[in-house]
């Protein structure tokens, strides 16, 4: 903001002579260092939209002070779990707005008291007049999101090579009417023009070593059903289904992981450490006693056995599984990672998160990662 200045009192003219004093306009420039309530909420429902959520969860605006939307925030403060310990190192702090990954608030209740922890967590955020948001499955099945960040890591430790896509797609509304099904020899995948002109003319959903799928609408459906023929000798059938929604080709539960070449499951266990910061994991080998290199990997951060087991895997990784489900998977030939919780999801915050949050509001929120987050559970 420039400061206009009407008048300007000097010296007479000889004074200004005699002691060089010379007149310099100056100008300052204020910049904003806050972003209102309801703006804040709009770029965060952008960024991470909360339809992908899981049906059961409970994500969003969870815990609102009167004065959320016109509110100024000016600081963020990311923590995996809002424990009380936790709000009181946000509240010391000075933030405004509490980013917290798993929702404090999940059961309903029919009194606000101070005998429930969870409770006590609300009301003292709205004593302190902090909003409280969680996006918890959403974060997990976005794009750029938690899962994505631990799959381009896996795929990384094989130099890049190596492709992801959802255990469980997102089912985006309709774009599509058609549905095409593309079944390939083994050991003679199509060539790159083909692949090409497919891509160009549908909406192109995936492509492993024996299928492809993608789907197009009716205006394009002729122009396909004409390319398909013309290599028709290159393949071993394909098939049409009519569809009323698409399978998203990124958002979705869980990720399965495919690598280009096999690689030792002593390079994933030190690549999985490093990533999630801990020193040791829990690993199940396979009860033959067979050795292979990991090709497959189907991963879910937290607690991910309802996910993980939907895709035949090389490797199982996540937060947590029970003990016949570790069982099962071991009998099965497949090794399997568990880190604990929250070690599969804490290091996103700061290596992801906080990132896109400051180039999301263009440096004017200070974002701030909890210090005394953790996981409740320690190896001794």
């Amino acid at each position: 903001m420039l400061k206009l200045i009407k008048t300007i009192k000097l010296p007479p003219l000889q004074l200004q002579q005699q002691f060089k004093i010379t007149n310099r306009m100056s100008t300052t420039t204020t910049t904003t260092t806050s972003v209102k309530g309801k703006e804040v909420l709009k770029k965060l429902g952008e960024l991470i939209p909360l339809n992908l959520a899981e049906k059961w969860d409970n994500v969003g605006l969870l815990i609102e002070p009167s004065n959320t939307d016109s509110m100024d925030i000016d600081s963020i403060f990311l923590t995996n779990d809002l424990t009380e310990p936790v709000l009181q190192e946000a509240i010391n702090e000075k933030v405004n707005f509490i980013f917290s990954y798993h929702p404090p608030l999940f059961n309903q209740f029919k009194t606000v008291n101070q005998k429930s922890i969870s409770q006590r967590i609300a009301i003292k955020s709205i004593e302190n007049k902090i909003p409280v948001y969680s996006p918890h499955s959403a974060l997990d099945s976005c794009n750029d999101g938690l899962n994505e960040w631990i799959s381009n890591a896996l795929i990384k430790l094989n130099s890049g090579k190596g492709r992801s896509k959802p255990i469980t797609p997102y089912q985006e509304p309709l774009k599509s009417t058609q549905k095409i099904s593309i079944y390939l020899h083994s050991n003679q995948p199509l060539t790159n023009e083909i692949l090409k002109q497919l891509e160009l003319n549908s909406n192109f959903q995936f492509y492993t070593t024996d299928k492809i799928e993608l789907s197009c609408s009716q205006q394009q459906l002729l122009i396909l059903i004409n390319l398909i023929q013309s290599f028709s000798n290159e393949i071993k059938n394909w098939d049409i289904v009519n569809q009323e929604r698409v399978s998203s080709l990124n958002n979705g539960s869980g990720k399965l992981v495919t690598l280009d070449d096999g690689i030792d499951i002593d390079v994933i266990v030190k690549g999985v450490k490093e990533l999630f910061n801990i020193e040791y994991v829990r690993i199940g080998r396979p009860l033959s006693g067979e050795s292979k290199k990991i090709k497959t990997i189907s991963l879910c951060a937290g607690s991910g056995g309802s996910v993980i087991f939907g895709e035949k895997a090389d490797l199982y990784l996540t937060g947590e599984l029970t003990h016949h489900a570790i069982l099962d998977a071991c009998a099965k030939g497949s090794y399997v990672i568990v880190c604990d919780h929250s070690n599969s999801e804490r290091g996103y915050l700061s290596q992801i998160l906080k990132p896109n949050l400051e180039k999301l509001f263009d440096g004017r929120i200070k974002v701030i990662v909890s210090k005394l987050d953790t996981d409740p559970l320690k190896v001794i």
